[in-house]
C-alpha cells in the first residue's frame, strides 16, 4: 500500500507560464558584430564585400566605411576576427592592380559567439512561442473538465522534478469544485525524494508512480490530464492503458504533450528544465497518440500548436 503524501500547490487565477526553455548566456558582442560575424561564417571577404552586403541587408546607406571599418578593429581585438593582407592578383580590377586589399576571416570565437548568439535568440523565439500555446491550454482543459460537473476529482500525470511539477501546476487552471491529485511519473523505483513547492493555500495529493503501474483504483477518476512527456515512456500503449483504467465510465482522458520536433531547443527543455539525460529526445506525434486514445475514448479532440497539442476524449461506458 503505497502512503498518501499531501502538499499544497499555489495556482494563481492569474496565469504565470514557467520558463520553458534556459536561456544560454549571451555572449559580449553586439548586434552589429553578429551581423559581420554572420557575413563572415561561411567564408572570408573583404571590407568592401562586407560593406555592401550590409547596407543590402540593413537597409542603403545604413552602414558606413567608417562604422564598418571602426568596428573590426574592435572584433580584431576581442579576437572574434582575423585579418589577411594580400595584393590584388591580376583580372581583380586594371584600377587597383597591386593594391593591398584586406581580408577578414572569422575565428573559433567568433563562431563560437556566434553560435551562442544564435542559440539565445532561438531559445528566446522558441520560449515565446511555447508561452502563447501554454497560455491556451487552460483554456481547452478547463472547458473539458467542467463538462463533467462540479465536485469531481482530477488525477494529473506529472514529471516529478522541480520544473516538471511546476510546468504542470502552471496549465491547471484553478476550477471551483475540482481537486487535483498528482501522479507523479518516474521511470525509477524510488521516489522518496519529492521536490519542494512554494505552499500557498491549496491542497493535493500526490502519489508516486510508474509509467505502467499506477497506483489507484480502476474508475477512481473522474478526469485524468497527462502533462508527462510521452517520449519519456517505453510503454506508451501501456501508460494509456493505465491513464484510462484508473477514469470512471464516462470520465475525461486529457493528454499534453510537446509536438514531434527534432530540435536542439526541445531537447535543451527535456535535459535542463526536467533534468533528463537521455539520448535523442524528441516530442511526440500526436497522430499516434491519437490511434492509441480512439481504442480506449469516444470522439478523440485534437488541438495542435506548433510546439505542444493537447488530445481528450471521453472514456467508453
Amino acid at each position: 500500500m503505497i502512503e498518501m503524501n499531501w502538499f499544497k500547490y499555489s495556482i494563481s487565477n492569474i496565469l504565470v507560464i514557467t520558463m520553458l526553455v534556459p536561456l544560454p548566456d549571451l555572449p559580449d558582442v553586439s548586434w552589429f558584430e553578429i551581423e559581420i560575424l554572420n557575413f563572415l561564417n561561411d567564408k572570408e571577404r573583404y571590407g568592401n564585400e562586407m560593406l555592401t552586403m550590409l547596407n543590402e541587408h540593413l537597409g542603403k546607406n545604413s552602414v558606413s566605411s567608417g562604422k564598418l571599418y571602426s568596428d573590426l578593429k574592435k572584433m580584431e581585438k576581442k579576437n572574434l576576427i582575423i585579418r589577411t593582407i594580400r595584393k590584388r592578383q591580376k583580372g581583380e580590377g586594371l584600377m587597383t592592380r597591386g593594391v593591398d586589399r584586406v581580408y577578414f576571416t572569422i575565428t573559433d570565437s567568433g563562431r563560437d559567439a556566434l553560435s551562442r548568439a544564435e542559440r539565445y535568440m532561438t531559445c528566446w523565439h522558441f520560449d515565446s512561442m511555447l508561452q502563447r500555446s501554454s497560455e491556451m491550454i487552460p483554456d481547452i482543459i478547463e472547458k473539458v473538465i467542467t463538462s463533467l460537473g462540479s465536485n469531481i476529482t482530477v488525477g494529473v500525470a506529472v514529471d516529478p522534478s522541480r520544473l516538471g511539477i511546476s510546468r504542470a501546476i502552471d496549465l491547471l487552471p484553478d476550477i471551483e469544485g475540482v481537486k487535483y491529485a498528482l501522479l507523479l511519473i518516474s521511470k525509477e523505483d524510488d521516489l522518496a525524494t519529492i521536490p519542494h513547492i512554494d505552499t500557498k493555500g491549496r491542497e493535493m495529493a500526490s502519489f508516486p508512480s510508474n509509467d505502467d503501474d499506477i497506483p489507484l483504483k480502476s474508475n477512481y477518476l473522474d478526469a485524468v490530464i497527462s502533462i508527462f512527456p510521452i517520449t519519456r515512456t517505453k510503454k506508451e500503449r501501456t501508460y494509456i492503458s493505465e491513464l484510462v483504467r484508473i477514469v470512471k465510465g464516462g470520465g475525461k482522458v486529457i493528454i499534453v504533450d510537446f509536438s514531434k520536433l527534432d530540435s536542439f531547443i526541445l531537447e535543451d527543455v527535456f535535459r535542463s528544465q526536467l533534468e533528463w539525460s537521455d539520448k535523442d529526445l524528441k516530442g511526440h506525434d500526436s497522430r499516434r497518440i491519437i490511434k492509441l486514445l480512439s481504442k480506449h475514448l469516444q470522439k478523440v479532440e485534437l488541438e495542435r500548436f506548433k510546439e505542444q497539442y493537447i488530445a481528450w476524449g471521453r472514456k467508453r461506458k
